[in-house]
Parts: structure tokens; sequence; C-alpha cells
């Protein structure tokens, strides 16, 4: 619990290093679709974003757009085919690999209009293709999931967050186990080869008592893999966390506290934690991926396989290379303006420095193994920099929350709780000045 204190800090989450508020000097359109057509490799993961949602979740932070209005979903395909042929068009070598499709909610899409845009990118799939999906039960259908499963995409990620009724009454998110157990049966009767669940810890009213509870229901179903995510409370970006808190929200060591018992009941149901926050199954494709040392961290989360580019559609979908970063528009009207020009709706962006490479190979290895060689990366700092960060290391070693020998460090399992604090070390952005300007979610 002292260690607790001492590290409970704003800090990122590390889907990618570096954090989007540090982003800077990104590739224009010309620059960019000029390093993706010389790129040696294209094969491409792809991530398409739904931002829209029938009702408002008030625990989340991400970009969506609320609306009850399904017809919505129909002009907001035909932009996705629109971006889509720019890529095509630049980029005749290109096959995709993997399929994710986020949001928002994705099956806010009628069947007929997902079957519209799987049939546009369908030439492009490689033999080994895989797909993935983020679906609300309350609003997904069994056509839905029929057209999902036609198309290949055969993971299932379910948000959950919590199955207690007080808790979910006061994140506005009511969905009874019964209404997600008759989605689990039925992707599992057409043939879905994977399923995740998303579960919060820290939300409103959450109590030990009310995570027992929810555990007990996930033991029932049985999910493949689940992501246990902290609640991240970030009211200066999601205003509508703000009305979160006329209720009672665990944090630190409470907080904490319900981390670790969740833990403990899916590690006695069989659950292996990966990375961060992460449980799977022994017969998981994502517990092989780990055992193999091949997991992955992206914006995704934790993945089995990354092609060397990231292709992102729709408002705010982020795409990458080994040396760039890039965002399309947030704000729906200015994603659909920019397309409506004949160009690629690019915002945000960052080329990646040789220290970013190296900082980022240190937190992916991290983050993913829990392990890492330092060598490569401290080459390349001078010598004030190298004992900046070698008492910061040494400090973390004796709360015995990593072990160093020489250039080799690993995350002990007491160390597994602040591994987003162990990869700050290596963030050399936040030091800078503008960091005052860069807020984050605490890190515990």
């Amino acid at each position: 619990m002292d260690l607790i204190k001492k590290y409970d800090k704003p800090g990122p989450r590390y889907t990618s290093y570096p954090a989007y508020p540090h982003w800077q000097n990104g590739p224009l359109q010309e620059e960019w679709l000029h390093e993706l057509a010389h790129h040696k490799d294209l094969r491409a993961d792809l991530y398409i974003h739904i931002p829209y949602c029938q009702s408002l979740c008030t625990y989340c932070g991400c970009t969506r757009t609320i609306s009850r209005n399904l017809d919505k979903g129909m002009d907001y395909t035909s932009y996705l085919l629109k971006e889509w042929q720019l890529y095509r068009e630049a980029l005749p070598n290109l096959s995709i690999q993997s399929l994710h499709l986020g949001g928002g909610t994705p099956t806010f899409l009628r069947p007929e209009y997902l079957k519209v845009l799987f049939e546009a990118i369908s030439p492009l799939l490689s033999e080994d293709f895989s797909g993935a999906v983020e679906v609300d039960p309350r609003v997904t259908s069994e056509r839905h999931i029929e057209t999902l499963v036609e198309f290949g995409i055969g993971r299932f990620s379910l948000g959950i967050q919590d199955f207690d009724p007080h808790v979910q009454k006061a994140v506005n998110r009511t969905q009874p186990p019964k209404l997600v157990a008759t989605t689990v049966d039925y992707i599992r009767s057409c043939g879905g080869s994977g399923i995740n669940f998303d579960l919060i810890y820290g939300l409103p009213l959450q109590t030990q008592d009310s995570i027992h509870k929810t555990i007990q229901e996930v033991k029932k179903m049985r999910p493949d893999t689940i992501a246990l995510y902290g609640y991240a409370h970030v009211p200066w970006r999601s205003k509508a966390q703000k009305s979160l808190e006329r209720f009672h929200i665990p944090h630190g060591e409470e907080k904490r506290a319900l981390y670790e018992l969740s833990k403990k009941l899916l590690e006695e149901a069989g659950y292996f934690e990966l990375g961060l926050d992460h449980f799977a199954l022994k017969n998981s494709s994502l517990y092989q991926a780990y055992q193999k040392g091949e997991m992955k961290r992206n914006f995704m989360g934790y993945t089995k396989e990354v092609a060397p580019v990231t292709l992102g559609l729709g408002s705010s979908a982020i795409s990458n290379t080994e040396n760039s970063f890039i965002q399309n528009e947030k704000e729906l009207e200015d994603y659909q303006k920019v397309l409506d020009k004949g160009h690629l709706p690019l915002s945000s962006g960052h080329r990646l420095t040789e220290r970013d490479q190296k900082a980022s190979q240190v937190i992916q290895s991290i983050m993913c193994k829990g392990e890492v060689d330092l060598q490569d990366y401290l080459e390349l700092l001078c010598e004030k920099e190298t004992l900046n960060h070698m008492g910061k290391l040494e400090e973390m070693e004796r709360d015995g929350i990593l072990e160093l020998k020489d250039t080799e460090l690993k995350v002990t399992a007491k160390g597994r709780p602040f591994m987003r604090n162990i990869c700050m070390v290596f963030d050399e952005y936040l030091n800078q000045k503008s960091e005052s300007k860069a807020r984050f979610s605490r890190t515990i």
C-alpha cells in the first residue's frame, strides 16, 4: 500500500509511444502516402472506427457520437468507402492481414451496411486473414453476428464492464447477465473463434461484494480472454464523467483492492495474467502468443499479430508504420468535409526519431514480456541521462518492483501493478515543459 501511495500518479497507458498528447511534426498526406507506397511490406492491419452509440455510457472516455437514428450508419458507411477507395488507388499492392472494428459501437451499423463495407474490403484480404469486432450486447442482433462471421470476423469483444445492477444504473449501461449469455451462446453457435469480455474496476459504487458477483457471472460464460481495465476518471476530456462524481468512486488502495480480488478470482477460475490488466485461458490464441513472446500491444490493446502497417479508417482512427503515427480528424463533420474534397481526412501525427523507436521497443517489451535488455537504448544516451535513468530504476529495484542485472531489467510479480510507472522512466516527453498541457489518467 505504501508503493501505491508512492507511484499512483498520472501517466500514459502506453498503447503507443510517444503518447498521443506528445505527438508532433506528423507527415502530410503526400508524405504519408509516399511512405506507404515505398514500404517494403504492404501487409496491413485495418482498423475501422464506428463513432456512433445509441446511448451514452457515462464512464466512457472514447470518441463517440450519440444517436438513435440508425440511418446515419448508411451515410457514414459511404464515407468509409470513400476513404478506403483513396487508399486503394494510392496503394495497388496493399494486402489486409487483419481487420478490427471498434468504436463507439460497430453494430450501430445495420447488417446490410456492414455487408457493403466487407464486400469492398474482401478482395484485398490475405490468405491468413483474421477479424475482430467490439460489440454491445444490447444492440447486437443475430443478423449482425451472422454477417460478421460470414465475412471472417471470428473474435468478438463484448463490453461488459460490470454485472452489478446498481453499478450499471450509475454508469447508464444496464445489461442483465441473461442478455449477455444469449449473445455469447449465439456467437459460439455461429462459429465465432474467440470471445473477450471488457471489465472495468474502480467504477462508481463498486465494492468487493459486487466484484464477487460479477466474476461469478463471468465464470459461467467463460470467455477466452478478459481485459480488466482500471476506470480512468478524466472529466476534463469526457464531460459526462463529471456526473459520476455524485457517487462514491473507489481510488488508490481501495481501487487496487478491487483489482487484486478480481485477479484472485480469475486465476482460481483458470485464467492467467498477461502483460498489464489482461487475462486469458491456456487454450486461447493470445495466451499462446504470450508464451511464444509474440504478443504485441497497440491502440486496440494486446494482440497476437501486428502487421508492418496499421491503416485506420473513420473519424479519429489512427494509422501507423514503424516510422510514423497519424490520426484522422476527430470530429465527424470535419472528417466528412475533408473527404468531400477528395483528400484523406488526416489531422495530427508524429514522426518517430531513432530515440523514439528505441524507447518504444523498450516500452513494448516491458508491457508485453515484463522484461527487456536496455543495452541498445542506453547507447543513445549521454552520461548524465544514463545516470538519471539508472538512478530511477535502482530506486524501483529497492522498492522491489523490478530487478536489474547489468542492462537486463525484469519486472517482479510485486511490480506488475507499476508497469506504467516503469515505462515512464524511458519517456523523455514527460520531462519536457510542454507536459503541463498533457493530462493523463492515474497509473494505479
